[in-house]
């Protein structure tokens, strides 16, 4: 016997206002004078047109780079050995490497359900952060071909436009320090950097994307963002809660992003956040989850053990529960921003 299923589609009902339309009466009044009155009827709407809602489906069926822990088929606790991108890009599968500087003593990430902060009941990929020099406890992902630091492993760059989301959670010890899903090597400072860092704070939400990092005096910092008045996020990053950040940057280089409830907490075309200057530089990506110790307190590159400083906040074992990110090579509009950021709130919400 087989069962067919009918699923239905959302709906969305438009309507257009319709002006009202005048009428001219005449009337005589007292002493035979002649008036004329014009009537207006009020504004109406028009018979509503329906047709079909934007759906998640819709907005990332073109997608380039894209990443959704729950469709891995892993169960609990699995190792993650590989990550398969659904997007349309090829070549850029995550995986773990069998070496890190010719050493053999690194941790793969696993699939998690149910930690204590991790709030995605459908699971996430969950990296952990090795902030202890010397040695190789992070648990990471990267791309195929030859790193930056000679293990296995290709560097992602992203110049130009694009959007790019990501779902996320995090576990830390220092609460007010940022966390990233997203890390980049520097080959100067010898150690891994935070790529894509979000915070809130005293009622401001911040985000970061960095470049390479290479030396202590240029950030790379890509956007550094403090919202004001009615623009400002009520997105909060507490250790368990759910983030979700799209982020666009036009062919002019201006940025644009939205938070999980689909607002603008950064619009660079109606100077809405604080954004740096560099916001056309390129944005490097070597791993998914840090790739070695945080930060490296031998280096002397002036300051380079302590900034940035969110870095230094990092501890061992902290944690990023990444339930989906994905990248566009071509910044989608305004509205589908809007829309990707409120549809991925949807599907991951935390009741």
């Amino acid at each position: 016997m087989s069962v067919e299923f009918t699923l239905q589609k959302k709906k969305n009902v438009t309507f257009s206002k319709k002006s009202g339309e005048s009428e001219t009466l005449s009337a005589t009044i007292l002493g035979g004078t002649s008036v004329n009155f014009s009537i207006t009827d009020p504004e109406s709407f028009d018979e509503g047109t329906t047709g079909d809602s934007v759906e998640l489906s819709d907005i990332v069926k073109n997608i380039d780079i894209r990443f959704v822990a729950s469709t891995t088929g892993l169960s609990n606790g699995d190792v993650v050995q590989t990550w398969l991108n659904s997007g349309k890009e090829t070549g850029k599968d995550l995986s773990h490497p069998e070496k890190l500087n010719f050493r053999s003593d690194v941790d793969k990430p696993i699939f998690d359900i149910g930690s204590s902060n991790n709030p995605f009941v459908n699971g996430a990929v969950k990296f952990v952060a090795d902030a202890t020099s010397d040695t190789h406890e992070s648990k990471f992902l990267h791309f195929g071909g030859t790193a930056e630091d000679g293990s296995n492993g290709e560097r992602l760059t992203i110049s130009g436009e694009f959007t790019m989301y990501a779902v996320f959670s995090f576990d830390k010890s220092v609460l007010k320090a940022a966390m990233s899903p997203l890390w980049v090597y520097s080959t100067i400072r010898e150690t891994t950097n935070p790529v894509f860092e979000v915070l809130s704070s005293g009622g401001v939400l911040r985000v970061r994307i960095r470049g390479n990092n290479q030396i202590s005096s240029d950030l790379d910092s890509i956007i550094d963002v403090a919202t004001t008045g009615d623009v400002q996020s009520n997105m909060t990053t507490g250790n368990g809660e759910l983030v979700v950040v799209v982020i666009s940057r036009d062919s002019s280089g201006n940025l644009l992003c939205h938070d999980f409830n689909a607002k603008a907490f950064v619009n660079e075309k109606k100077s809405i956040g604080r954004i740096n200057s560099d916001t056309r530089e390129d944005i490097f990506i070597d791993s998914f989850g840090p790739k070695c110790e945080v930060r490296d307190t031998t280096q002397d590159l002036g300051a380079a053990a302590t900034d940035p400083a969110s870095v230094a906040q990092i501890a061992d074992g902290d944690a990023v529960y990444l339930a989906e990110w994905g990248l566009f090579r071509k910044a989608i509009d305004g509205q589908k921003s809007a829309a990707l950021s409120r549809l991925l709130k949807s599907k991951y919400e935390i009741t």
